[in-house]
């Protein structure tokens, strides 16, 4: 994980990652905003105390540092000590700090420290263990009533290239909720030019995913009848169908290292 991070997130790379120049990439057009406008809608609220991992050079934490206003705390979490200066430069909020940590590791957090826990684009770069050693953190940090939200590669646009097969861990999450991004004509056009359009991608290239505690169903978490249909919902749809999808129980990520075929 440094090693992808080092090579991605350096001080000669930093102006493309810093502000909003990473938004204008395609997983900020059809991915962060969507992403943030749903956590701004549906998610965070003025108070909570929100983790964000992988945060970059700070544009989308930043952003987060605002829902959570004035009485809410975020905290982002950076391997890389170039993002992370920029991220101190540049994105500044009383409610905002950022910190050194590898997500793939322990986190220097306290249990259920978190009302929120997101990721923007961190989950497919992950291998085996580090995704494992990920969601268990994440379950950890959460409150009972906490909810993680990642935006990631959508696990079809792995498949169509790479024919990747699911991954289970039993990290203590359920899925309730999931989102299809896809890249579209009309906004490729508008932000890149007709000359920019080959081949339209046949699947969804980004995923938005919302995770809870499994422990909140069995003990009468608020959100209980919405997770228990979610998932029962979920498991028909396995049964019906050879790939299913991943919302079942243990929660299912492909990742980066998943043999082929």
């Amino acid at each position: 994980m440094s090693a992808l991070v080092s090579r991605l997130y350096n001080s000669q790379s930093i102006e493309q990652w810093q502000g909003e120049r990473t938004m204008l990439h395609s997983s900020g057009i059809w991915g962060r905003e969507p992403a943030l406008e749903y956590l701004a809608e549906e998610v965070v609220k003025t108070g909570d105390v929100v983790v964000d991992l992988g945060a970059g050079a700070g544009y989308p934490t930043l952003r987060l540092a605002g829902m959570a206003g004035a009485t809410g705390n975020v905290v982002g979490i950076e391997l890389s000590d170039a993002m992370i200066e920029a991220a101190r430069r540049h994105c500044r909020a009383e409610n905002l700090s950022f910190r050194r940590g590898d997500v793939s590791q322990p986190l220097a957090l306290a249990d259920e420290f978190a009302d929120v826990v997101t990721g923007f684009m961190v989950l497919h770069n992950l291998r085996r263990a580090e995704m494992r050693r990920t969601l268990s953190e994440v379950e950890r940090v959460l409150k009972p009533s906490g909810r993680a939200a990642f935006l990631t590669m959508h696990p079809d646009a792995f498949e169509s290239q790479w024919h990747l097969q699911f991954l289970s861990y039993d990290a203590g999450l359920v899925l309730t909720d999931e989102r299809d991004l896809w890249i579209d004509r009309e906004t490729a056009v508008q932000m890149f030019g007709i000359g920019s359009i080959g081949c339209m991608p046949t699947t969804p290239t980004y995923w938005m995913l919302t995770l809870a505690k499994s422990g909140a169903v069995t003990d009468g978490h608020a959100d209980a009848a919405l997770l228990n249909g979610f998932i029962s919902e979920h498991q028909a749809a396995v049964a019906s169908s050879k790939c299913g999808l991943c919302g079942v129980i243990p929660l299912q990520v492909r990742t980066a290292d998943t043999p082929a075929g």
